[in-house]
């Protein structure tokens, strides 16, 4: 009679003889000191600039397709501000995820959101159309604005979307990177 030998057994490793990683993760972040604070507040500050000429941008483009459709923003003076103003604190304070929201500011938020993406489209074919961009060797855009509409559509999304959230970022980076100095001391 043929006995039939098992394979080799494995070895089995218990959890003291497993191989450590060649990098253990780091433990907490140590607060940084002045100079990294300093850049860590220079570049926070330099995406909340960023993030208001975003804005400031999509903003006056919306102004402009208002103008366009016959809108008399200009009576309303600086007031005029208000309305893409209160269109970013919809984007802002019922943004879908963030937190338990009704169903009415998800239409509410959905509806603003599609108005200021459709009205920053408009408003930057309506400039950019017969323009010559001095890029380069200088760009020339279609007078009839019909080569615009997909790169617009890029850029109204950025436009739209990007602004409210870099500026959200940067400040809780900027409180971040301040109660970090506040813990060290």
């Amino acid at each position: 009679m043929t006995t039939i030998t098992p394979p080799p057994a494995v070895p089995d490793l218990a959890p003291a003889e497993r191989p450590r990683r060649a990098h253990p993760r780091p433990a907490r972040r140590r607060p940084p000191d002045l100079g990294g604070r300093a850049t860590d507040t220079l570049a926070a500050l330099g995406a909340l600039a960023l993030a208001g000429t975003l804005w400031w941008t999509g903003a006056t483009l919306t102004l402009l397709c208002l103008r366009q459709l016959g809108a008399p923003v200009d009576a309303l003076g600086v007031w005029q501000w208000g309305i893409p103003a209160t269109m970013s604190a919809i984007e802002l304070s019922w943004w879908p995820g963030r937190r338990r929201i009704s169903p009415y500011q998800v239409a509410v938020f959905s509806g603003v959101s599609l108005l200021d993406l459709a009205s920053t489209l408009y408003g930057l074919v309506a400039w950019g159309r017969g323009r010559s961009l001095p890029l380069g060797t200088g760009i020339a855009l279609p007078s009839d604005g019909a080569g615009l509409i997909v790169p617009a559509a890029l850029a109204s999304v950025v436009l739209t979307f990007v602004p409210e959230r870099l500026a959200r970022w940067a400040f809780c980076e900027l409180l971040r990177i301040w109660e970090d100095a506040d813990d060290a001391d």
